[in-house]
Parts: structure tokens; sequence; C-alpha cells
């Protein structure tokens, strides 16, 4: 008798299973780049930025390729300050 009860169920727990195994292989669609002025954005990077770091090397300050979602104070031969030592955040766009 419990069994006929439990059977009722079946049909609906299989496509439950199917919409959920379905959702979880259908990924989101990647957010679009945002809108900026590249050679604005070059002018900006060497006025302000360019004296004391590089995209590639390390200057008096460390280098910017990939910053954004790096630990702050994370690069391993840089000589940080002991405030960005013990930082507890990673760089975002804003910042």
């Amino acid at each position: 008798m419990a069994s006929a009860r439990l059977m009722r169920f079946v049909p609906l727990l299989i496509v439950l299973a199917a919409l959920f195994m379905m959702s979880a292989q259908a990924a989101p669609a990647p957010a679009p780049a945002p809108a900026g002025d590249p050679v604005r954005g070059k002018t900006l990077y060497e006025s302000r930025c360019f004296g004391c770091h590089s995209i590639d090397a390390d200057r008096i300050g460390p280098r910017h390729r990939s910053v954004v979602g790096r630990k702050a104070g994370s690069i391993a031969d840089f000589e940080y300050s002991s405030a960005l030592k013990k930082a507890k955040f990673a760089w975002t766009p804003k910042q």
C-alpha cells in the first residue's frame, strides 16, 4: 500500500531530476565587457601610473598585469609595505 502511494511521485521526481540536470549544464552568458575608451585609458595610465608601475615589470610599484582579482601584497618577489603585506582584500576594477 505504501509503495503504491510512493509510485505516484515517480513521474514528478523524474521531471524534477531532468530539470535539475538541464539547469546544471546551462552556463550563464558572460557579462559584456564594460564600455570604455582605450586611447583615454592608455593616456591616463601613462600620466598617472607609469611613473611607478609597469604592466609586466616591477618598478617602484609592483607590476599591474592581472592585478584585478589578485590579493593585495601578494607578488612574492616584491617588497611591499607592512600595511599591504597584512591586507585582506583583492584588487577590483574600482580600486
